[in-house]
């Protein structure tokens, strides 16, 4: 017997030049944060209070470029649209043993991770096997039960953008002197989308 694998996907990778770096990490560092412990007492990455950083005019340099490379994968992937919006963007800090828990962005077309500092923490990235479709049973684990389809460093100054739709989580943060930091962001359609030649067009405005 053998097994045949099929079905690959693509993410998309950019690297910011280091004065969005140093600016996004200066911001960050002074941002409101979420708890970061779970009801069973482990830790997680804490969020910022604060989703909807890119209205925050102090990110405008890190935002414009984040919708440049938005840009570049929606003209890539060919998608039916005016424009890929951000709907929310975010920040996560996670000080040592910190992780998070395997997780997909709803109400998102295409997604995104910016890597402000160096971490040993690899993002996973997986598709959920339709052979699990039968087991009632799968635990809630911190990793998706599927093996990785990769594991990325969290190398600063790197952006991964993938579907939204795809399974995610982070390992353990081993370093006890420093925090991880990293950005992230959804997106959805915006302006004229479809086919309006076709009869299946509409507008969406993003606020």
């Amino acid at each position: 017997m053998k097994t045949i694998d099929i079905c690959p996907q693509k993410i998309y990778q950019f690297q910011a030049d280091d004065s969005l770096i140093k600016l996004t990490h200066s911001l960050l560092e002074n941002q409101d944060w979420t708890s970061n412990t779970t009801k069973e007492g482990w830790l997680t990455n804490a969020l910022s209070r604060d989703k909807r950083l890119h209205k925050d005019e102090r990110y405008n340099p890190f935002t414009k470029w984040l919708e440049d490379c938005i840009e570049i994968v929606r003209s890539e992937q060919n998608y039916e649209c005016e424009k890929l919006s951000i709907t929310q963007m975010w920040g996560s800090i996670g000080g040592y043993k910190s992780w998070h828990q395997t997780h997909t962005h709803n109400y998102s077309i295409i997604s995104g991770v910016f890597y402000v500092t160096d971490s040993n923490a690899k993002t996973w990235l997986s598709v959920p096997s339709m052979w699990d479709r039968l087991n009632h049973s799968m635990p809630v684990s911190r990793h998706s039960i599927t093996d990785p389809s990769s594991k990325i460093a969290s190398e600063k100054g790197k952006l991964i953008i993938f579907p939204s739709s795809l399974t995610h989580s982070v390992d353990e943060h081993m370093d006890p002197n420093n925090d991880r930091y990293t950005m992230s962001f959804n997106t959805f359609p915006s302006g004229e989308v479809g086919d309006f030649s076709g009869a299946a067009g509409l507008n969406i405005e993003v606020l």
